[in-house]
């Protein structure tokens, strides 16, 4: 005699479009069909539209945009912010109005660190060469015992790079000296690298908060170390 037939229980249920295919607890909703009709562009939001009117809005001033950027970075007449003289230097770490006599522009970045003033030379400004002020402290210039001279490269927070003199007598340790001046060293012993705290800041904002790689920031750096006035064409 052949056996009954045993009954098959399914966890499936078939469903029709409108109702969602259930199988072993899970749903699986079908596609609704669609109001848009076919080949019409579908509504703008919006934030869409004040999107493309705040686009359009720049293209519309893009022209001034850049007369102003020529204007600023072309010859600027006028006498020294300091004095009456013929103004021959300027300085845009200083202001962007910011001119100087020969001078007064010498004397005054002789006691600024990591600006790049420069001067008009045959229709043309060139930036100045030499060296940030050396770095030491009261101490030494006291202390009768002697004295090193250390040449650290430092990075600052647009990223670019000054050869830094220092100096210390035996009693003090460069990373200390320094720091006291504003610089980060990347070594703890005989640094050749710094950074200025401007400079770190932005880095540990940019990994902790932007979650910006390390390689990402080299980058950034390599872009914002280029000449302002090349920048500036990046933004169109």
């Amino acid at each position: 005699m052949s056996k009954p037939n045993k009954k098959v229980r399914h966890n499936a249920v078939v469903s029709t479009p409108q109702q969602p295919f259930q199988h072993d607890n899970i749903d699986i909703q079908f596609p609704q069909a669609s109001d848009a009709v076919e080949g019409e562009t579908p509504p703008q939001s919006k934030h869409s539209k004040r999107m493309e009117a705040l686009k359009l809005k720049w293209a519309s001033v893009t022209a001034e945009l850049e007369h102003g950027m020529i204007s600023m970075y072309g010859e600027k007449t006028g006498g020294c912010i300091m004095c009456t003289k013929e103004a021959t230097h300027r300085c845009h770490d200083c202001s962007s109005s910011a001119l100087y006599c020969d001078t007064c522009g010498i004397n005054l970045h002789k006691h600024v660190k990591f600006h790049k003033p420069e001067v008009f030379i045959d229709g043309r400004y060139e930036v100045m060469g030499g060296r940030s002020p050396c770095l030491e402290t009261e101490h030494n210039r006291s202390c009768p015992e002697k004295k090193q001279t250390h040449y650290v490269i430092v990075t600052d927070a647009a990223g670019r790079q000054h050869e830094q003199e220092v100096k210390t007598c035996e009693h003090e340790e460069v990373t200390v000296v320094m720091l006291e001046h504003g610089l980060w060293c990347a070594s703890p012993s005989k640094p050749t690298v710094a950074f200025t705290l401007e400079h770190m800041y932005l880095v540990r904002s940019l990994v902790l908060n932007g979650k910006v790689s390390l390689n990402g920031i080299v980058d950034s750096l390599k872009n914002a170390s280029r000449p302002l006035e090349d920048k500036f064409w990046m933004l169109f």
